[in-house]
């Protein structure tokens, strides 16, 4: 698993050398620090995995938080439940395009991660 990874993030890393140097997403901030700080390929393949897998581990236990609140207090979600259906019907996933849409849904995430940081300072 560990090769393939490496493999995989190998051949972005050479893609991204053929595109253009304007896109900021991660690797490509990672290869122009490779450029102005001498960064190793394996350096670089570290620290992606990193950055990945850290993103990856916040989000799923943002998630969790966020069914486990809702869990509790069945009034938010069924509210939320209403406004995901009337917004997007019974058989529509949410996109980029209509999460702005989400008004309610948006508003408790938003009060999860208030109520997230300050569980976390107070602690």
């Amino acid at each position: 698993m560990e090769k393939k990874t490496y493999e995989s993030i190998k051949a972005l890393i050479e893609e991204g050398h053929k595109a253009e140097h304007s896109s900021k997403n991660l690797l490509s901030m990672l290869m122009s620090s490779h450029e102005t700080q001498r960064l190793s390929l394996d350096e670089i393949v570290d620290d992606y995995k990193s950055f990945y897998m850290a993103g990856k581990e916040s989000s799923a236990i943002s998630l969790s938080w966020a069914l486990f609140l809702l869990g509790l207090n069945q009034e938010w979600q069924s509210k939320a439940r209403e406004e995901v259906l009337s917004v997007l019907g019974p058989n529509t996933a949410p996109s980029s395009q209509t999460l702005g849409d989400l008004k309610l849904v948006s508003l408790y995430l938003i009060s999860l991660c208030i109520f997230s940081f300050f569980t976390i300072q107070i602690k």
